[in-house]
């Protein structure tokens, strides 16, 4: 395993990956810090949904885990719940889920509003999200970026994996 990265490591890759169309680590903290404070304040809680690209695999999988750990383990009074759709048809993919009990909904269960809604592995477009889901945070891998109506922060750090990404996110959060 890779040792974790240092502060400066940290604010060094923050600084360099930051454009126009893709915000650092540390904008993304502050602004789900900002957002989740304003949320509990005034509600005395905060839902969030995190939602992927059909039948996931385990990037996918991964980083709903991992995300939901990371908001539950940094923010009180917050409520997570990942959403998918399709199968989980592949044998390896059924036996993380199987073994890890990662607590996914089928899309069909979504009868809530949420007040911060999260694509991970995938951008807007191609998430399975209720229609008109505005997203706040996309956390993705892939070339292609969110278009359209995003107004969310995009995170993509060029990394391998959507898990990776959030790998540098938790180290970011200090978690």
């Amino acid at each position: 395993m890779a040792p974790r990265k240092n502060k400066q490591e940290l604010k060094k890759m923050d600084e360099v990956k930051e454009s126009k169309e893709n915000v650092s680590l540390s904008k993304v903290k502050k602004s789900l810090d900002e957002k989740i404070a304003a949320i509990v304040e005034k509600n005395g809680i905060c839902k969030v949904a995190i939602y992927t690209h059909p039948s996931p695999d385990p990037d996918a999988i991964g980083s709903q885990m991992s995300i939901a750990w990371l908001l539950k383990k940094s923010y009180d009074n917050i409520v997570v719940d990942c959403f998918y759709d399709g199968f989980i048809s592949h044998p390896q993919n059924q036996r993380m889920v199987n073994l890890l009990d990662p607590d996914l909904k089928e899309i069909s269960d979504c009868q809530e509003t949420y007040d911060i809604c999260i694509s991970v592995d995938t951008i807007p477009v191609h998430s399975v999200s209720p229609e008109n889901t505005n997203f706040d945070l996309v956390i993705d891998h892939h070339k292609e970026a969110p278009n359209g109506n995003f107004k969310g922060f995009y995170l993509n750090l060029k990394a391998g994996s959507c898990c990776a990404t959030i790998y540098q996110l938790i180290n970011y959060y200090g978690a």
